[in-house]
């Protein structure tokens, strides 16, 4: 996406262009946390990642970043939130104990799953497609700036060579040849290896 912005700016001098990364946003619509909360209120079954970790944000906060986007300091750029305002990587595992204790849930644990009087939750090791096991905001070769104490900015997109033609590439070659692909945009990129899933025949 950051990519495609920078393909817009160069086509259009005058614009000034401006993206956000977004840590997980606190029990937003759709968040694991509030998925949890939910889940613990109405009862049922369900499962949790066991070793994931996430870094998380208010709403004020997140509100707070895309306000500051539109500020001149910010002119294509890439904002993202300052590491000292979200520490470090939290556990989703953990959290989950967290809100069951504040909502004075009590249950019992083994190693698998979690039982409580109308909840049972399934400890799922194995991650599914495309998840990390902790997220990453940045990658090393970045170079950002302090503005405040809320964000940090990238200094400039990232100038990404013959762009167009890389994405041909990446339709049409091997998976080994889309690795090299993309450990030469990012010398930090990691391949891992995922179990196919069947995916239902209405999907």
């Amino acid at each position: 996406m950051e990519h495609t912005l920078f393909e817009i700016k160069k086509k259009n001098k005058k614009k000034n262009i401006c993206s956000v990364r977004f840590t997980n946003v606190s029990f937003s619509k759709g968040s694991i946390l509030k998925s949890i909360y939910d889940r613990c209120i109405k009862g049922g079954t369900f499962g949790i990642p066991l070793n994931v970790k996430r870094y998380f944000i208010t709403h004020e906060e997140s509100a707070s970043l895309c306000f500051k986007s539109l500020l001149n300091e910010c002119r294509n750029n890439i904002v993202l939130p300052n590491p000292d305002q979200i520490n470090h990587p939290k556990d989703i595992y953990e959290l989950c104990l967290k809100i069951l204790k504040k909502l004075n849930v009590k249950f019992k644990m083994n190693k698998e799953s979690l039982n409580a009087k109308n909840i049972k939750i399934r400890f799922n090791k194995i991650l599914t497609y495309g998840q990390k096991r902790i997220e990453d905001l940045s990658v090393n070769e970045e170079k950002y700036i302090t503005l405040n104490d809320k964000i940090i900015i990238k200094t400039k997109f990232r100038r990404l060579n013959n762009y167009q033609k890389i994405i041909k590439k990446l339709k049409k070659n091997s998976l080994a040849d889309t690795k090299k692909i993309a450990k030469s945009i990012y010398p930090s990129f990691k391949y891992e290896n995922h179990k196919k899933v069947k995916l239902s025949k209405n999907v």
